[in-house]
């Protein structure tokens, strides 16, 4: 028999019993629940009865998190009520992120007096089912027995070399429920690993994106932009000019200090801002590093290496000159997360044929054979992107 499927009509009303803690200032208020946080509800239900699970795209401090806690807390509640032990996991990012959710899932035990004996590492509730409370890098993780609901918060940002996510699917019962619930970012741990699952239409996951503009919070005055600004926010696929006078003028200026990009992966109006990754300025904007690290051996030739790993995000420029006075042909590797230089070569005396060779091997260094990963899942051959920084003197 298939375990019970909470309505969304009931989580609202749950909610509506609850006080919550306003992050805009700290104190506590009645809950009145958000369009996103509804959103998330009925698109849980209707996942749940088709036998899918659930993947949650979207910006910060919207509230979602919040709402997929409080429909884990009831779910257990309800079916250990009913007889079922059930064992389930909320997994974060970081250590100091399950004392959190641990935090809010107390609230709502108490508030809703659920009966469960709440810590920091787990709760339990008085049929014998367990919530455990574990962050991605836990060797804890899967240990023993199975699961049959998962809450995976903030996928983007678990260390990229923890298997945790493979680890954990593999021990959900055949009729279990998982979930993503996260912001989205290519740049970090595991946020290769939360674009595939994303893209991948052919997984068990349901897809749900909120758009940015969709937060009643998110609002500015509309004046506050030019409008070229709104010109350009539509493009960018915003609707409304409140929205996206407040991306531009608090999300850009001010939470992301300037950064176009990264205000677009943390605050995304459209799907392809999650997984941006160059702001297109090249200009280096991490330390200055004088001496490198290592050499590559390249067409004949030492090229200096100034940083060693490999986010596998390059580009490479190629510059030929005539090598008169100070002009030089030069080879160099850029990588998208940051605009720095990874590696990069000049000369006033190689030709034409010595600087192809050179590239051809700094491109080939820098490429990534097709191959199978930790999570089964294949990779196509990567190769740099390769352009043409100025034009050739003949």
């Amino acid at each position: 028999m298939s375990l019970p499927v909470l309505p969304a009509s009931a989580m609202s009303i749950l909610a509506a019993g609850c006080r919550i803690t306003d992050h805009r200032t700290g104190a506590t208020s009645q809950w009145v629940p958000n369009a996103e946080q509804v959103e998330g509800w009925r698109k849980s239900e209707a996942a749940q009865k088709a036998g899918r699970w659930l993947y949650c795209a979207k910006p910060r401090q919207i509230g979602n998190t919040t709402a997929r806690t409080l429909e884990l807390a009831a779910w257990t509640a309800t079916v250990d009520g009913l007889g079922h032990r059930v064992r389930a996991a909320i997994v974060v990012d970081t250590d100091d992120k399950t004392r959190e959710r641990s935090a809010v899932f107390q609230m709502f035990n108490r508030q809703l007096h659920l009966g469960a004996d709440v810590n920091s590492e787990r709760a339990k509730f008085p049929g014998g089912s367990i919530v455990e409370f574990v962050s991605a890098g836990s060797n804890r993780l899967g240990a023993s027995g199975s699961y049959q609901r998962l809450l995976l918060s903030e996928l983007s940002f678990w260390p990229s070399h923890v298997d945790t996510y493979g680890s954990l699917t593999a021990t959900l019962s055949l009729d279990g429920f998982c979930e993503i619930d996260t912001t989205c970012d290519i740049q970090a741990g595991s946020g290769q690993l939360a674009r595939r699952l994303w893209r991948d239409a052919s997984n068990r996951y349901e897809k749900l994106f909120f758009p940015v503009e969709l937060h009643e919070e998110y609002r500015a005055d509309p004046d506050l932009i030019s409008d070229q600004e709104w010109q350009w926010a539509q493009a960018e696929g915003f609707t409304r000019r409140d929205a996206a006078s407040w991306w531009l003028t608090v999300a850009v200026r001010d939470m992301a200090a300037g950064d176009l990009v990264r205000a677009m992966r943390e605050f995304p109006q459209r799907q392809e801002h999650m997984w941006s990754s160059s702001t297109g300025r090249w200009v280096p904007t991490t330390p200055v590093i004088l001496e490198p690290v290592h050499y590559l051996e390249a067409g004949g030739v030492r090229v200096p290496v100034y940083r060693r790993d490999n986010s596998g995000q390059y580009v490479v420029g190629v510059d030929t000159a005539t090598g008169k006075d100070r002009d030089r042909s030069a080879v160099v590797v850029l990588d998208k997360r940051d605009q720095a230089i990874v590696a990069a070569y000049t000369s006033n005396t190689i030709t034409i044929s010595e600087l192809a060779a050179i590239t051809k091997d700094v491109v080939d260094a820098y490429s990534k054979p097709a191959h199978v990963d930790q999570w089964r899942i294949r990779h196509n051959h990567y190769q740099p992107d390769l352009i043409e920084i100025g034009r050739a003197h003949v």
